[in-house]
């Protein structure tokens, strides 16, 4: 699903001064300043001392730890390796170059990355080998599972004096023999002192430790999920269900077989690729899910079955082949995955339905705390919604995706997955500011008219809207207000909160996260 252009940052060029010349011969594009004021979902990174070979399976892996690469292409220059890497949003490259920029690959001081944000704009690679990837064309040659054979390209050959043939380290990688006159390829490859891609657990550039369990790579297109939530509705039944499951590992692939284990808090899920397998273990592990920490791990089944005499059962154990859910049909698809975030897009609800209704619906799983209206589509109106944690934005999205929605001449289901950004961050003074006002504390009885006539002597008002329950539609206590400008919203905020309504006990809360 493509967000209409929102995240289009158009197709200029740009090369920071200093290592233009290589990429430009290949791909063309212009030169910029050093500074970089917009910088983009793209990346430069050179690579100093090399004596271990760089290329796309080694840097995939190295970002993919850190976020999600769609593009790599690697060249050479002045003897170093240098490159770049098109991540799927601007938070992620900002993350990359935090966490990775003078980071050592491997012990001895080898392969040291430098990394800087550009303004570049897209990424044009050709072909798929050593030096260039596209996520289009799958994944790139990747490390095996620990108990695999060793890489075949494996990091421990060195960059420009190959060594003599190595043997295969303690649950390692295959090491190429000593080599360049300097430090020899780490004993046991991978793993034993060798390239180690998480950072959290190992230092960088000390001794490289061996995976943990927990962090196992999929190697099938199965993961595991273990400390679900158990927590039940008022029927008592279990909230997680197969269909929860299937609605979240839907944002990073297409699950086609879901099965709980005995124990309620772990489950198999099978993906149709050990690529989407991957996908769903690095964005979802750890999410903290109804105030649970939970861990997806690599599984070594190569499928899900059911238990013998097993019927289809929510509870239990479905299958989903050819759900109208699914929305991995081609490799565009996987330019839109995001990193769960407390902002969900929306899509697919119908012209002329109120965007205040809407946001009364989300408000019944959690804080609604800024809102934006996107562009007519092929699918519908878009939709933006913030919600106050990612914990209640994953709630609505478990809830309220495929919600089949009413308009005026027609119905349609509402389309849910993490936004690539949130509407607003403090912090970004180049977002623009919202003017979405809170207010908690009014009356049961509160009309949408009483919030008109209380907060319009202060401004324009773009929309306002009291939530109700769905069930009793009484007023839920709060509800937002839009105005036009920030001077309105600041003046309505220093006007009324603080004042007490008749019929209630405590005074209203009027605030703005953005303000």
């Amino acid at each position: 699903m493509a967000y209409e252009g929102q995240y289009d940052y158009g197709a200029a060029g740009y090369e920071q001064g200093g290592y233009e010349g290589g990429y430009e011969q290949h791909h063309g594009g212009g030169k910029g300043d050093k500074v970089v004021n917009n910088p983009t979902n793209i990346v430069y990174f050179s690579v100093a001392n090399p004596m271990y070979k760089v290329d796309v399976a080694m840097m995939h892996e190295v970002f993919s730890k850190h976020g999600t690469p769609l593009k790599l292409y690697i060249f050479n220059k002045d003897g170093h390796p240098q490159g770049f890497c098109e991540l799927q949003s601007v938070d992620e490259a900002n993350r990359c170059v935090a966490e990775l920029h003078k980071k050592f690959l491997f012990d001895g001081g080898a392969n040291q990355l430098t990394m800087k944000l550009t303004s570049r704009r897209s990424l044009n690679v050709k072909g798929n080998d050593g030096n260039n990837w596209d996520v289009a064309a799958g994944l790139p040659p990747m490390h095996a599972s620990d108990d695999d054979q060793g890489y075949q390209n494996n990091y421990a050959a060195p960059q420009h004096h190959q060594g003599g043939a190595g043997g295969k380290g303690k649950k390692g990688r295959t090491a190429g023999g000593a080599g360049y006159g300097q430090a020899p390829p780490p004993p046991g490859g991978y793993g034993q002192g060798g390239y180690n891609p998480y950072p959290a657990q190992a230092p960088w550039g000390q001794q490289g430790k061996q995976r943990k369990s927990d962090e196992k790579q999929a190697s099938t297109p199965v993961v595991l999920f273990n400390g679900l939530p158990t927590i039940t509705d008022t029927t008592g039944k279990r909230v997680i269900t197969t269909d929860s499951l299937f609605v979240l590992c839907g944002c990073y692939g297409d699950a086609v077989k879901v099965k709980f284990l005995k124990e309620p808090t772990q489950a198999l899920v099978e993906m149709t690729s050990v690529r989407q397998a991957e996908t769903v273990r690095v964005h979802l592990d750890k999410l903290v899910l109804f105030g649970t920490p939970i861990r997806v791990h690599g599984a070594t089944n190569d499928g899900v079955s059911k238990s013998k005499g097993q019927q289809m059962d929510v509870m239990k154990y479905w299958e989903y082949y050819g759900s109208k859910l699914h929305r991995f049909t081609n490799a565009k698809s996987y330019e839109n995955i995001a990193c769960p975030k407390p902002t969900l897009v929306v899509w697919g609800y119908p012209e002329g339905y109120p965007p205040e209704e809407l946001i009364s619906v989300f408000a019944n799983y959690g804080t609604v705390e800024a809102y934006k209206i996107g562009p007519q589509g092929n699918t519908g109106q878009l939709l933006l919604i913030q919600l106050e944690t990612t914990d209640q934005a994953t709630v609505c999205l478990l809830n309220l995706h495929d919600l089949p929605i009413t308009g005026e001449s027609k119905s349609s289901n509402l389309r849910l997955n993490f936004a690539k950004e949130n509407i607003h961050t403090p912090s970004d003074d180049n977002q623009q500011t919202f003017c979405n006002v809170m207010v908690k504390g009014l009356p049961d009885d509160f009309t949408n008219e009483q919030l008109y006539d209380l907060f319009s002597p202060y401004g324009t008002m773009k929309r306002h809207t009291v939530w109700r329950d769905k069930q009793t539609s009484k007023s839920k206590g709060f509800g937002l207000v839009d105005y036009t400008s920030v001077d309105e919203a600041k003046a309505a905020i220093s006007a009324l909160n603080g004042t007490m309504l008749q019929g209630c006990t405590q005074p209203l809360l009027v605030t703005s996260k953005y303000l």
